[in-house]
């Protein structure tokens, strides 16, 4: 008896452990030279565009450049318009865990992407915030793929970070499949929060 209670214990406890298995940590690669890349100078270049209108002092220049970004469901498929008006926000989490968020901010509501990196690993899942208070993600991430390329395998506070995202994911929730797919270039220095 004791033996069939602990062998469906140990089988209870397997499957649990693969439903969680949505996380996907992949090796991330490290190039030194990539902050030299054309897109990073034009970035310097170019001043930040906001969706709402913002107090002259907070213009700055721009963090993120978005090469493609293809978000596409059952009902719609969408190449967003609002590119030039994605940042990029990056701070650690906890002691060692670099949290990239690459995405528009609209005051009341928000999307894009976020990246945990920790250890020269790295997993990537989308994001979306609304001021609905009723609203809430439970997705279900398949990762198809995601490539990450960074200038330095580890950083700081006050570090400044030059990287490359290249992703596809399948967001499955109550509405249907959403699939996230684009190459992002972004850049910032990292905050304390």
């Amino acid at each position: 008896m004791k033996q069939k209670i602990l062998a469906t214990f140990l089988l209870l406890l397997f499957l649990l452990s693969c439903s969680n298995k949505n996380e996907l940590w992949s090796d991330a690669v490290i190039d030194p030279s990539l902050k030299h890349d054309k897109i990073f100078t034009y970035l310097k270049k170019s001043p930040q565009k906001y969706i709402y209108k913002v107090r002259p002092e907070v213009i700055s220049r721009r963090t993120a450049y978005i090469d493609n970004h293809h978000k596409k469901t059952n009902t719609y498929e969408n190449d967003s318009t609002l590119f030039e008006y994605y940042q990029s926000k990056i701070r650690f989490v906890g002691k060692d865990t670099l949290n990239v968020k690459i995405g528009i901010d609209g005051g009341l509501g928000g999307n894009g992407i976020s990246i945990k990196y920790k250890g020269g690993k790295f997993k990537i899942v989308p994001f979306i915030y609304t001021d609905q208070p009723n609203v809430k993600n439970n997705s279900e991430i398949k990762i198809i793929h995601q490539n990450l390329i960074l200038d330095k395998v580890s950083y700081k506070i006050n570090d400044s970070i030059y990287g490359i995202i290249d992703f596809e994911i399948h967001e499955k929730n109550l509405q249907g499949t959403t699939i996230h797919s684009g190459k992002m270039y972004f850049m910032n220095f990292i905050s304390k929060n």
